[in-house]
């Protein structure tokens, strides 16, 4: 069964692996448990159909318990049985990334007082929103807890001024979640044998 799989696979191991966080971990193991296979077989480049053995009512029962997983909604009808899981994954983390910056918003709106759905990108942190130096930044720290991820220090007091916008924050923020999911793929790669 995992033969199949690993057959898609480029001969550098290296450069099939996409940084993996725990979304991707879940998707993996519906993928596994949708495709009676074991969640090693689920690499980056296998081909759902050929290599995995999935049909399309497979790949609608993947798309509907990883909705359900994390509670967003994936609307695109892109999936066929010729996709790759790397493939599906670029699609189902850009609404994660939704998942995330929804996050973010929740977070300025709980330290403002203003209403999760009122937040615009272009709302500046002070003007706009009324917070002070002191709550930016725990709104830092507190994306710091909520994403797992760890701003330098000189950084984080630069970024405590009340003329950011939201929007300033968000790649603030990404920028960091992308470091730490780069991270674990470098990691991840310095453990596979060639």
């Amino acid at each position: 069964m995992a033969e199949n799989a690993t057959k898609n696979v480029a001969k550098n191991p290296a450069e099939n692996v996409i940084p993996d966080n725990p979304a991707l971990q879940k998707l993996k193991e519906i993928i596994a448990k949708v495709s009676e296979r074991e969640v090693s077989s689920v690499v980056d480049d296998a081909v759902l159909g050929k290599d995995l053995g999935m049909d399309v009512w497979d790949l609608n029962e993947v798309i509907l318990e990883f909705e359900k997983a994390f509670n967003i909604s994936v609307s695109e009808n892109f999936m066929d049985q010729t996709c790759t899981v790397k493939e599906v994954w670029s699609v189902v983390s850009k609404h994660l990334d939704g998942a995330d910056k929804k996050k973010m918003r929740e977070i300025i709106a709980e330290a403002s007082g203003h209403d999760v759905q009122s937040i615009a990108d272009n709302m500046v942190l002070g003007k706009d929103l009324g917070l002070d130096s002191l709550d930016i930044f725990y709104l830092i720290y507190d994306s710091q807890e909520t994403y797992d991820i760890k701003f330098p220090e000189n950084e984080a007091y630069q970024f405590v001024d009340q003329n950011h916008t939201v929007k300033d924050v968000w790649i603030f923020i990404s920028k960091y979640i992308e470091e730490k999911n780069n991270a674990v793929a470098t990691d991840k790669n310095k453990n596979v044998r060639v």
